[in-house]
């Protein structure tokens, strides 16, 4: 074989190479375009996410939670992989609550115990599959979410933007900052 034959060989492959990679990044976009373009007609909101307040506590969570109808309580969705949620927990640096707070852990058990593990001790904690179950009974799509229940029915909800959004939920009130800048 000629250096020219061999030559032209080299370049065939390469354009091949080139075409074969230009063809799979088009048919990538192509699905991706078709996933956002199924996805369009859903309107999916933070402020619409979770159960309707003044709805019952589905059953599903009751046979979980077995007294929770005759208890105030608050459930407050986590999942180990999202980065809200670890600023959530890494900044309630020991805050106690007046009102009871149900924290519903989703994920790995490799992830959920390093964030189970920055939690106050007195937050009870459900883990998977349960807190899973919790939160599709509850219809909650988003983390870090919270749900109030007070006498078998949702009292309130909230997406946690911030410590301040539990504290308001659960106890009624945002934290204040004095002059030292310690709350």
């Amino acid at each position: 074989m000629s250096s020219l034959a061999t030559a032209t060989l080299i370049l065939m492959a390469i354009w091949l190479g080139i075409l074969t990679l230009v063809l799979i990044l088009a048919i990538r976009q192509i699905g991706i375009l078709t996933v956002r373009l199924s996805m369009a007609g859903e309107t999916f909101s933070v402020d619409k996410d979770g159960p309707e307040i003044g709805s019952k506590i589905p059953t599903e969570v009751i046979e979980i939670v077995p007294d929770i109808e005759m208890m105030q309580a608050n459930f407050v969705l986590l999942s180990s992989t999202c980065n809200p949620c670890r600023e959530l927990v890494a900044n309630l640096d020991g805050h106690r609550f007046n009102a009871k707070i149900i924290v519903l852990l989703a994920g790995r058990k490799e992830l959920a115990d390093g964030l189970a593990s920055m939690l106050p001790s007195d937050l009870e904690v459900l883990r998977d599959p349960e807190a899973s179950q919790i939160a599709a009974a509850f219809n909650i799509q988003s983390t870090p979410f919270a749900v109030a229940v007070s006498n078998g029915e949702v009292a309130q909800k909230a997406y946690l933007y911030s410590k301040d959004d539990l504290i308001v939920l659960v106890d009624g009130h945002k934290t204040t900052r004095t002059h030292s800048g310690k709350e």
